[in-house]
């Protein structure tokens, strides 16, 4: 305090509340700067009549500080309760200042990607200090666990339509948008499965697969099949049984077992005869078949069996007649026979005469008989 005695002694005192009064001026002090406050002073000199008064001030301002929230990061595991606590580095805090508060939180997410970490420091709750506060960011990065896909192999018979992969893709991702794509050439890729399809049995084809997530580094990868397998098919020829009528008698009809509708071939065959007995069909070979659909070969797509069938002839039911006419002869001392010939109503075949005396010897020659 600065006082305008010419001499004498001057007494300075200091107050806080004009009631208590100190000639230590350091004992009225202030930490906080809600602790600054007004000092009243009065000074006293024997050689002066009057009190002398003022007042001053002793403030303390806010210290400036800066908050600045620390960058983390993890790899993916979408797990929130693997993240790393979030800190921030306080600059400017005096070396006795109280420890400032705040909170720090991020956006939320577990996906691939940065994330604001944000600083909130209330004013209210740091009255010494004038805060500054800065983000950070937390990154979350790609897993180095793999993603994995699989896809069955998928099968059908031909029929003649065009067929897909109907198995479902399956991946093992923790989350994230997975995207499969499919490809028959490792060229051109399609999301759409249904697209690859196979008709004929030479259609078959192997499936390239690959899938990938922004939460995963790798490009998961596998093969599936998709296959068209013949269609069996059987060609039958005719099996039947007919009377014989001394005329030819054939039979040409064909059970087709398997064909595609509206698909045609060429397979022929016959069983014929005339005599009562078994007679044998041929059919078209199975190398020999051809199969279409149009004008357009299928017979690719068929596993084929061609079986021939016979004709059994049995006998008529009409009756078998023989006549010989009478023979004579005036006595000359020599042996005759009948000189007649036997006729028959047969129609074919050969027909076996016998001739008897007593109806127990028989014989097949008739100048036997003399």
């Amino acid at each position: 305090a600065v006082t305008n005695e010419k001499s004498g002694e001057t007494t300075v005192e200091y107050s806080k509340d004009g009631e208590t009064w100190t000639e230590d001026l350091t004992s009225l002090t202030a930490t906080n700067v809600a602790d600054s406050f007004t000092i009243q002073v009065r000074a006293t000199n024997p050689n002066y009549a009057n009190t002398a008064t003022t007042t001053a001030k002793l403030t303390i301002k806010p210290a400036a500080i800066t908050i600045t929230a620390d960058d983390k990061s993890k790899e993916y595991d979408n797990d929130p309760t693997t993240d790393p606590a979030l800190t921030a580095t306080v600059t400017g805090q005096p070396a006795s200042g109280a420890d400032p508060v705040y909170s720090l939180s991020r956006e939320d997410g577990q996906e691939v990607g940065e994330y604001t970490i944000t600083v909130t420091a209330e004013a209210t709750s740091n009255p010494n200090y004038t805060v500054t506060v800065n983000p950070g960011t937390f990154e979350i990065t790609q897993t180095s666990e793999q993603l994995t896909v699989t896809l069955a192999d998928d099968e059908y018979t031909y029929d003649g339509t065009a067929h897909y992969n109907a198995k479902t893709a399956v991946t093992n991702e923790k989350s994230g948008e997975t995207t499969v794509e499919y490809s028959k050439d490792g060229t051109t890729w399609t999301e759409d499965l249904t697209s690859l399809t196979a008709t004929n049995v030479a259609d078959s084809f192997t499936i390239r697969v690959r899938a990938t997530n922004p939460n995963y580094a790798n490009t998961a990868e596998t093969t599936a099949t998709l296959t068209i397998n013949p269609k069996e098919i059987s060609f039958t020829g005719e099996t039947d049984s007919r009377e014989y009528t001394g005329s030819e008698i054939e039979l040409t009809g064909v059970t087709v077992d398997g064909i595609v509708s509206g698909q045609t071939h060429n397979v022929t065959y016959s069983a014929k005869g005339t005599e009562v007995g078994e007679h044998p069909g041929t059919i078209t070979a199975k190398d020999d078949v051809v199969i279409k659909a149009g004008e357009t070969n299928v017979t690719a797509n068929y596993t084929i069996t061609t079986t021939p069938g016979k004709l059994t002839i049995t006998q008529t039911t009409a009756e078998l007649t023989v006549t010989l006419e009478d023979d004579e002869y005036t006595y000359d001392g020599e042996a005759h026979y009948n000189a007649n010939t036997a006729e028959t109503n047969a129609k074919s075949g050969t027909t076996k005469v016998e001739y008897s005396k007593d109806g127990t010897t028989w014989t097949e020659d008739l100048t036997s008989l003399t």
